[in-house]
């Protein structure tokens, strides 16, 4: 629980600086730790346990603690629209890659599957420039937008690929 606190908190100004330049809004991101129980995790599993035996998994403990994600204080699941919370995750994406490769000295492979469905052309564009150096691997179901400036592209239509 204390190294995914420790994450969360790492993530956080990542992803908020994310956020800012693929959106250019000044909405201020807050990442939230929930655990997922009330008291002591000791307490918690005592009071789950016979639930938990009859269900036969763990319904409490660090496997179920999520966060919570606002955005100037609203909802960022119930309160933004597709686009802005699909900037989020994305941004949430970037943060990972550069804590990753901060931990590990290397950049590790990114992979954005279908990434341009609920981003804007402004969006897009600013994802384009937020990027990370190295290799990066997008996918679209639609147009590639024209700020793409990709050094391969596959084209697969009807199950048959070219370069």
């Amino acid at each position: 629980m204390i190294e995914r606190q420790r994450l969360l908190r790492e993530l956080h100004p990542r992803v908020s600086g994310a956020f800012r330049n693929l959106t250019g809004l000044p909405m201020s991101l807050t990442l939230e730790y929930q655990h997922s129980y009330q008291g002591s995790l000791g307490e918690a599993l005592e009071r789950a346990r016979e639930i938990d035996l009859r269900r036969g998994l763990s319904t409490v403990g660090p496997q179920r603690d999520d966060f919570f994600i606002t955005a100037d204080a609203l909802d960022a699941r119930t309160r933004l629209s597709q686009g802005r919370q699909r900037a989020i995750t994305l941004a949430l994406r970037l943060g990972a890659h550069e804590v990753v490769s901060c931990a590990t000295g290397t950049s590790p492979v990114l992979l954005l599957d279908d990434v341009f469905s609920e981003l804007d052309e402004p969006t897009g564009e600013a994802l384009f420039a937020e990027l990370p150096k190295g290799q990066t691997l997008l996918t679209t179901a639609g147009a590639i937008p024209s700020a793409a400036t990709a050094h391969c592209t596959v084209v697969l239509d009807q199950g048959v690929w070219r370069a």
